[in-house]
């Protein structure tokens, strides 16, 4: 599929349900809501310090106050066993001291997910956001707005009734703009295969395969690559309270541009989630993926774990934890990166409609190569207002 493709998928998908039977059971939830949150972030750019900035911003000043508001849209139309759900979402970012960040983001989704008797079951989705692009990894302090487009799909069915197969197919076009490359793209098509054995128990296993096809679009190089991944895959999940899903495999990268960087490493993931008590929970991931570095253009393995303490009582809810992500670029410097993340998120509720969410998150990245160390902390308060089909026919 084509980057123009992807505006004919999403209609493809209004047209689907527009064209179904408006069964008896159909329902329709519309749920407006909006967003204000204000917060200070002490580190806007990223810069390893005060000298980095007044170098390259003309401006020795690290922080900024910010005000972020969004207001936006989510509809749920069910029908039998089948459903749609469309997002739609509009961001205004005003800085107090960098006004030449203010900017507005947009973003717009569509998924339509149905089930089929009990052998089988699909997904498509299609979305599009336009948002500001991180200033972690760019020798530039100038505004880029960057554009993500995803669509795809997915598909179960059961051949018998201890075997499941899924397949899927999934599309992204980012067009993320570099100071010297204002055509800059990454485009990916993936294809997923997956076989199943599960007998109803409590465990599951399988094996998942994955095809991906890639090219950084609008550089010199013109970088092509190809990637494969076959991992085996485990679930296991005990009356609710505890839930394990886990993939380890291998995956090959092999990329056609004068580099030759070609990456093999072993990946994978493990998740658990394991509720402590009525009120206390704990959620522990972790992975080893090889990803698309945008602005070298070139290979990278991640690795990274999170911890997550999770309390939640009548009105209140408090997440807290940390996070640990290592960066190994497959380029020519052999930067490695490492990224230490720490953070308290609160949720009040004082009413069904209103959420009142304080928050602090603390983020710290050393590496081998001076220039891209930085720290920085953002604190602040937002404000949630949701209502649903309910509330608004009242």
């Amino acid at each position: 599929m084509r980057t123009r493709d992807l505006p004919r998928a999403g209609g493809a998908l209004i047209a689907l349900g527009s064209l179904l039977p408006l069964a008896a059971a159909a329902e329709l939830e519309l749920r407006p809501y909006a967003e204000a949150r204000a917060y200070y972030d002490s580190n806007v750019y990223s810069f390893s310090g005060r000298d980095e900035a007044l170098a390259r911003n003309g401006d020795d000043q690290l922080s900024d106050r910010i005000m972020r508001g969004l207001a936006g849209l989510q509809a749920d139309y069910g029908f039998s066993r089948q459903s749609l759900a469309l997002t739609a979402e509009g961001r205004r970012l005003i800085y107090d001291h960098f006004s030449k960040l203010d900017h507005n983001e947009h973003l717009l989704a569509l998924a339509y997910k149905g089930r089929y008797g009990d052998e089988v079951s699909s997904r498509l989705y299609a979305s599009q956001e336009r948002r500001m692009a991180s200033f972690a990894d760019r020798d530039t302090t100038a505004l880029t707005l960057e554009r993500e487009r995803l669509g795809g799909g997915e598909l179960g069915f059961a051949p018998g009734d201890d075997w499941r197969v899924e397949v899927g197919a999934r599309v992204r076009r980012l067009l993320s703009p570099l100071p010297d490359l204002p055509d800059f793209t990454l485009a990916e098509n993936s294809a997923t295969a997956g076989l199943r054995y599960v007998d109803g128990g409590p465990a599951s296993f399988g094996l998942a395969t994955e095809y991906l096809k890639g090219r950084f679009d609008g550089t010199p190089d013109q970088t092509r690559f190809d990637q494969y991944t076959a991992q085996l895959d485990a679930r296991y999940e005990i009356s609710g309270l505890t839930r394990m899903n886990g993939r380890l495999g291998y995956t090959r990268r092999n990329e056609r541009n004068s580099a030759r960087a070609d990456v093999s490493t072993v990946t994978g993931s493990i998740g658990v989630q394991r509720n402590l008590s009525g009120v206390t929970s704990v959620d522990f991931n972790a992975f080893r993926n090889v990803e698309s570095y945008l602005v070298g253009a070139q290979s990278v393995i991640d690795t990274g774990a999170r911890l997550a303490l999770n309390w939640q009582r009548s009105l209140v809810t408090v997440s807290t934890g940390v996070q640990w992500h290592r960066s190994d670029f497959q380029i020519e410097t052999r930067r490695e990166d490492r990224i230490t993340q720490a953070f308290v998120h609160v949720n009040l509720a004082p009413r069904r409609w209103l959420d009142v969410q304080p928050f602090v998150d603390y983020r710290n990245r050393s590496s081998n190569i001076a220039a891209e160390r930085y720290h920085g902390v953002v604190a602040g308060l937002g404000l949630r207002v949701q209502f649903g089909s309910d509330e608004i026919a009242r």
